[in-house]
């Protein structure tokens, strides 16, 4: 598409979002003015932005032990590189373009704890052992009625269903699925979920730096558009005690270096290929050491307690909501891994990072999954639950050979002190459930 176009044919000054994604998962850059020509004749550009982006929590708040910025670095700034050949048009906002950036330090080498670089790391693993991901995130969100109050927007459930109620949220969902797609960010349904006023968008697949890219900015036109309805998008793991919690559904299928899916063998048990078995055993015996990128925060581990269709344990089935790897398709082209344990707060570069690590190693070690679970997975006593809370899914993170190795350590040690912080100011908080269960 021709650039000018991008820019809606602006002669003058036009707004760019130069933006990284901080370890929250949130967009986090500039709102820079660019003309017409800088864009056509584009090299790379760069621009500083504070430290701090690295090392705040969700409230910004600074978070102390951060090797690479705090007090004792002086604050310093990194950069964000960017090409404005990459950029894309923001639709649902008025003559506002879009780039994704690779946050550098001083010298222009990568940041590499950074959630971007950590995704392109295994990215380029997966690469060298032959293979590329094809993947999608399947978000799940709630509407409430943006006052104060902010109640649901439904009184009862509308899962699936075609009705009035449904059919009275199409603007609203028109507006969100066109904006998306001249964006470059296809929608392929939505429908409203088992929630009461909780709904579900499927995007299509892509490659990982793209899908987690669609991601963050689909959560961005999510918040901006159904404020213009008069509505707040909620996308915690679990907002509400009495509803079921949000997903990020994540899927994968690989291909090899002749770009053929590897997945499908129909000569084979269920049609699955080694490959294919390989890959799931790999996702659910590093998913314990890795929940923290799956489940980052308090609130992420009230959705794993509540088994709302999350995943909880090591299992997986053919077609199998209650499991944790979920099998999905007929043929060589559809068939492909659900993985069910990321919440909706889940930072996508993190979630996919994991993923990619686990799939590859589970290729390389080369070890079969038990027979898949056909009936409730919630149910069989006998499996070991992942850990239930932050505090625990912590310590198994920090001591993960496998996490060291795949990771390294500036990451663990980075990673752990965002989390242990997060520990800490739940911690210190007087819950409203212990004032009404203890308050006398």
């Amino acid at each position: 598409m021709d650039i000018k176009f991008k820019a809606q044919k602006n002669e003058g000054d036009f707004k760019v979002i130069v933006a990284v994604p901080d370890v929250t998962g949130k967009l986090v850059g500039y709102h820079l003015f660019h003309s017409a020509k800088d864009i056509e004749h584009s090299d790379q550009k760069k621009v500083g932005i504070c430290s701090s982006v690295l090392a705040w929590d969700v409230e910004q708040n600074p978070i102390q032990g951060i090797d690479i910025a705090g007090f004792h670095t002086g604050w310093q700034d990194f950069f964000i590189h960017y090409n404005l050949q990459s950029v894309r048009n923001l639709n649902w906002l008025e003559n506002t373009l879009f780039v994704m950036g690779e946050l550098c330090d001083a010298s222009g080498n990568p940041i590499s704890v950074s959630p971007y670089q950590v995704l392109k790391n295994q990215i380029t693993k997966l690469g060298e052992a032959g293979y590329t991901a094809y993947v999608a995130t399947e978000l799940e969100f709630y509407l409430v009625r943006k006052q104060e109050s902010e109640t649901l927007v439904a009184e009862k459930r509308h899962d699936y269903r075609v009705d009035h109620y449904t059919n009275s949220f199409s603007p609203f969902f028109d507006q969100l699925c066109m904006s998306l797609e001249k964006t470059g960010i296809k929608v392929e349904s939505w429908q409203s979920e088992w929630g009461v006023g909780q709904w579900e968008v499927n995007l299509s697949p892509g490659s990982p730096l793209q899908v987690a890219e669609s991601h963050l900015l689909f959560k961005l036109a999510v918040t901006d558009v159904a404020s213009q309805y008069g509505y707040k998008a909620n996308f915690m793991a679990k907002p509400f005690s009495n509803q079921v919690g949000s997903s990020c559904h994540t899927h994968i299928s690989l291909k090899d270096n002749q770009n053929n899916k590897i997945f499908f063998d129909e000569t084979q048990k269920f049609n699955m290929s080694q490959e294919a078995l390989y890959a799931v055993q790999g996702l659910l015996s590093h998913a314990r050491d890795l929940l923290p990128l799956y489940a980052s925060n308090i609130n992420s581990y009230k959705r794993l307690v509540a088994k709302d269709f999350s995943g909880h344990a090591e299992t997986w089935g053919l077609d199998n909501r209650t499991t944790t790897c979920r099998m999905i398709g007929e043929d060589a082209d559809s068939l492909h891994i659900e993985f069910r344990l990321p919440g909706a707060d889940a930072n996508p570069y993190l979630v996919l990072a994991g993923v990619l690590a686990s799939v590859r190693s589970g290729l390389e070690e080369k070890i079969t999954p038990n027979e898949p679970i056909s009936n409730d997975a919630t149910t069989d006593t006998s499996l070991q639950d992942f850990p239930l809370s932050l505090r625990n899914a912590i310590n198994g993170f920090s001591e993960s050979t496998f996490v060291k190795n795949e990771f390294k350590d500036d990451f663990v040690d980075f990673y752990r002190t965002h989390l242990e912080h997060e520990q800490f100011e739940f911690d210190k908080v007087v819950t409203e459930w212990e004032l009404n269960r203890y308050g006398d």
